[in-house]
């Protein structure tokens, strides 16, 4: 399945419970081929969080925010506060997005902040992913090299490899944090190990070329291939 807006959300659900309820199996197809999807279907998702589940609030609040085909800004905000209600970690971030863009609300940069550190250590790896990204770029809390680092860490900790491979690139660029090939090519290959399309590309590239202090290694090159054609996530 590829990967799409509620993909980090079924990956958090089954790092920490281990496995998906009917309803959130369910969830997980309505939107295999976003932005395409049975919209008969979400109805199910709207009585369900209008009694208060907060998975079901917080995939009606992704696709009402995030769907240029049912995209309706007040509904997305009522979802995410109805899923934020509980703590559950996703809806905190479905929130925190509608605080920093200003959908059906004004825009609060210092509510969103919170709501996204909250979800960050809730658990919720592509909050911190980005946080981590935030940081890096100063938009919009302002650049800040260590909680960049910080924030990426805690995703790859979360089950994201995207932090991961933001590491392995600052290390290498040497621009958000000291330059270190060596730990570069330790964060790629984690990130690649644990999923990264990205880190996989970097390290195929570096083994083909000779980049990264690696020699150039065909063998090597054609493992992150093989690897980089099993999985479909950034």
């Amino acid at each position: 399945m590829s990967d799409n807006i509620l993909s980090p959300l079924h990956r958090y659900l089954l790092r920490v419970n281990g496995m998906l309820t009917a309803l959130q199996i369910s969830g997980q197809n309505l939107v295999s081929l976003w932005p395409d999807f049975d919209p008969a279907l979400l109805s199910e998702f709207e009585v369900a969080a209008e009694k208060g589940d907060a998975y079901a609030a917080t995939v009606c609040s992704a696709i009402f925010r995030g769907s240029s085909n049912h995209q309706n800004y007040p509904l997305a905000l009522r979802y995410a506060k109805i899923a934020a209600d509980s703590d559950f970690p996703p809806g905190l971030a479905e929130l925190s997005y509608c605080y920093e863009y200003g959908y059906a609300t004004v825009i609060d940069l210092r509510l969103a902040l919170d709501l996204a550190v909250r979800a960050s250590w809730g658990g919720y790896g592509i909050a911190a992913c980005n946080l981590a990204l935030q940081y890096a770029t100063a938009v919009p809390f302002g650049f800040d090299g260590g909680k960049a680092v910080e924030y990426a860490t805690l995703a790859y900790k979360s089950g994201e490899a995207y932090g991961a491979y933001l590491l392995g690139l600052w290390y290498e660029e040497g621009l958000i944090i000291g330059r270190s090939l060596l730990l570069a090519r330790i964060w790629y290959k984690k990130a690649a190990v644990e999923g990264s399309g990205l880190a996989c590309i970097r390290l195929i590239a570096a083994y083909t070329r000779g980049e990264l202090g690696l020699p150039k290694d065909e063998k090597m090159a054609s493992k992150f291939v093989g690897l980089s054609q099993s999985i479909n996530t950034a």
